[in-house]
């Protein structure tokens, strides 16, 4: 909601958009690296993407720590959104 006024006179007007800091853009697509991986720059690569992994908290699900809840878990349907992600 918004409210605006002048010197004369005031309205309220109602927008359905949501408050700036209550939108989430952990499932907009990122691109981590600009780094195209080739035989020669591997190392190169993989420094890239996994610190690119590690800044979006999403290393756990790669180096196993993260490990998958049974499938008739409630934590099962998070973690699965969480590793797709």
């Amino acid at each position: 909601m918004v409210i605006m006024a002048d010197s004369s006179s005031s309205s309220t007007v109602h927008t359905d958009q949501p408050d700036v800091g209550t939108v989430r853009t952990d499932n907009v697509p990122v691109q981590v690296t600009t780094i195209r991986l080739t035989k020669e720059n591997y190392l190169r690569w993989s420094a890239a993407i996994t610190m690119g992994i590690a800044s979006r908290g999403r290393i756990a699900y790669v180096n196993g720590r993260k490990v998958e809840p049974a499938m008739e878990s409630m934590a099962w349907d998070t973690w699965f959104l969480e590793d797709n992600q």
